[in-house]
């Protein structure tokens, strides 16, 4: 603590812990909007509640009002959803499916187009800084339909010049015409989701590839060297052995991709793996975490570094990408088009358009949350503490024209978690002490949760806060075992050639 400050919390309550270890179990996943969803299932909010298209449309309305009054980061995203794939991987937990034929794919894309013209007179005129398509597997859509998607994109939005502009592919599904056809039409960076290059891992996931065709679609990316070429692996996977999992990274690592990413498998109730009845061992996760130290020596070994959450590190700024970023860093604004897209208007509320098993499209409906911006502050420390492992005064001071010591609330839960032993509150900022044991920190963080949040997510679960007051600890430590079991890191590790020029978007050279 700082010389001469007394900690002003109280350790915080047995029962509250109790209550926290409960939302943490009962909630699976810590998004950038810090909200939990509450199931298996991909980006599924029980506790959002109905909202309307016009209702939505004013959340822009707010949120655009307070980047005029400087009041909000006036960083804006783009995200499109596009579900389509060749096959289910056994793996795959995402909102995805295997179209029934091509009228399937045309009639999303018509409503994809029709979502952006709604926004169009609301958002057009304010600079989006990064587009970004996701899935699915965005390349599976062919090149006619690329030209109108993008030109849906630049015709109803303004893009910035240097804007980043991110697509999704697999090896299966970019082809050289494609690929020709992503170049002309302005994108700056594309990741190949390789997953594996083990024929027999692969044939066990049910999906379509081949060593040969994975290496031809990299080179699609980045013999031209115009094109950020980013490479998704995944560890973890079933009938895939440490051996195998090594030659894959160092086979990758050879075509020398800007940025590698390491991804752990989360076998959640969703994938075709946890359907079937297949389990992944406690002893499987801890030689995964385990493994992760040895990829780092590997990567150092042919040029390329481990890039840690560090906002004052450039590597984090490189290796994922500008919206996710901006998102985690802060709170920036963006626009989801299409179904389970997640869109976040700074100030104003975080909103997704659910989607529905069984039927691609119909006219949007959407379920949000409020986020005043109080919660965006709440937001703020939660993910900064989590992903960064502290919170800058001056950072905060710069978003919001507050002191943080100044937010009574928010910083009472902070001076709770400093006289728990959580934080430590210093000079410059303050510091998570949680960094070691994930479980505890998603627990102990969402003493940060404001009380509305925190009744949203008991009413959706079904239970009280008085069904935790009469648990004893060993409820507490059991849901702790499973969130330890279950809470891996999804991203284990992200490598970036810190020797090789990058690609920027406009054309220049850095």
């Amino acid at each position: 603590m700082r010389q001469g400050r007394a900690c002003a919390g109280r350790p915080i309550a047995p029962e509250r812990l109790r209550l926290y270890a409960f939302l943490t179990s009962a909630c699976y996943e810590e998004h950038e909007a810090y909200f939990p969803t509450t199931s298996a299932r991909y980006l599924e909010y029980a506790y959002f509640r109905e909202s309307s298209p016009q209702e939505v449309l004013g959340f822009w309305e707010n949120t655009l009002g307070l980047v005029r009054r400087g009041a909000a980061p006036a960083e804006m995203g783009l995200y499109v959803h596009w579900p389509f794939c060749v096959s289910r991987c056994s793996f795959c937990f995402c909102s995805m499916r295997v179209p029934g034929g091509g009228a399937e794919a045309a009639g999303y894309l018509r409503g994809l187009v029709e979502e952006m013209r709604f926004f169009s007179p609301v958002l057009r005129g304010a600079p989006l800084r990064s587009v970004y398509i996701g899935g699915g597997t965005p390349t599976h859509i062919s090149c006619g339909q690329l030209d109108v998607l993008f030109g849906a994109i630049r015709g109803s939005f303004t893009v910035a010049p240097d804007a980043e502009v991110y697509i999704e592919s697999s090896p299966a599904t970019l082809t050289p015409a494609k690929m020709e056809r992503l170049r002309r039409l302005g994108v700056t960076r594309v990741t190949l989701g390789v997953q594996s290059l083990d024929q027999r891992v692969l044939e066990a996931a049910n999906r379509p590839q081949s060593l040969a065709g994975a290496e031809k679609a990299f080179r699609l990316i980045a013999d031209k060297g115009d094109v950020l070429a980013d490479v998704d692996l995944m560890l973890g996977l079933q009938g895939q052995s440490e051996a195998s999992f090594l030659r894959d990274f160092i086979r990758v690592l050879r075509w020398g991709p800007h940025d590698l990413r390491v991804y752990a498998f989360d076998p959640r109730r969703s994938t075709a793996f946890a359907r079937s009845g297949k389990t992944l061992s406690a002893g499987k996760r801890r030689e995964e975490r385990d493994l992760a130290d040895v990829l780092d020596q590997i990567a150092a070994m042919s040029g390329y570094r481990n890039a840690s959450l560090d906002l004052d590190d450039p590597a984090c700024l490189c290796t994922i990408t500008r919206q996710c970023n901006r998102a985690r860093s802060q709170g920036a604004s963006v626009l989801g088009i299409g179904p389970s897209a997640v869109s976040h208007a700074f100030g104003s509320a975080w909103y997704y358009q659910p989607f529905r098993r069984g039927e691609v499209w119909g006219p949007p409906s959407y379920a949000a949350l409020e986020s005043p911006v109080e919660e965006e502050m709440r937001g703020y420390c939660i993910r900064h503490l989590a992903t960064y492992g502290g919170v800058a005064f001056r950072g905060f001071r710069g978003l919001f024209g507050r002191e943080l010591r100044d937010v009574g609330q928010v910083w009472r839960a902070l001076e709770d978690l400093e006289a728990s032993g959580k934080v430590h509150i210093g000079d410059e900022g303050v510091a998570s002490l949680m960094r070691g044991d994930r479980a505890d920190m998603l627990v102990h963080l969402k003493h940060l949760y404001s009380g509305r949040v925190v009744s949203a997510m008991l009413k959706a679960s079904g239970r009280t806060p008085s069904d935790f007051a009469a648990a004893g600890g060993r409820e507490r430590a059991g849901v702790l075992a499973k969130v330890a079991d279950k809470r891996t890191p999804a991203i284990l590790r992200m490598y970036y050639d810190a020797e090789r020029p990058r690609p920027v978007p406009g054309g220049a050279r850095p």
